[in-house]
C-alpha cells in the first residue's frame, strides 16, 4: 500500500481534531484525572494522563489508517533518548505537544 500525501494530511488533521476534542472534554469534565501525573515504564518517566491518552490515540489512528506503514513515536513515550531514525525505511511521525 502506497501512502498518498492527501491521505496523510487528511488523517493527520482528523486525528489532531479528535484528540484535541478528547483532551478538551477530559480537562473540562475531569481535570483532576487529566492532569494527574503517573510514572511510565521501567524508567519511571513522569507523564500526565492527558499526554499519554493523546499519544496513544494518535498512534492508534495512524497505525490503523496506514496499517503500520508509518512508525509513530511520541515524545512522552520515547524510550530511547538516542533514537536514530536515519535508517528507518518507513515514513515516521514524531508526536510532540505544542506548549
Amino acid at each position: 500500500m502506497e501512502i498518498l500525501l492527501s491521505d496523510l494530511i487528511k488523517t493527520s488533521i482528523t486525528t489532531i481534531r479528535a484528540v484535541q476534542l478528547f483532551i478538551e472534554r477530559m480537562v473540562k469534565y475531569d481535570p483532576e484525572s487529566a492532569f494527574e501525573e503517573a510514572l511510565l515504564g521501567k524508567r519511571k518517566k513522569p507523564i500526565l494522563a492527558e499526554d499519554w491518552h493523546a499519544e496513544k490515540s494518535c498512534q492508534e489512528r495512524l497505525y490503523g489508517k496506514f496499517d503500520g506503514k508509518i512508525k509513530v513515536i511520541g515524545e512522552e513515550m520515547l524510550r530511547d533518548p538516542n533514537l536514530n531514525l536515519s535508517n528507518e525505511p518507513r515514513l515516521f511521525a514524531l508526536l510532540s505537544r505544542f506548549r
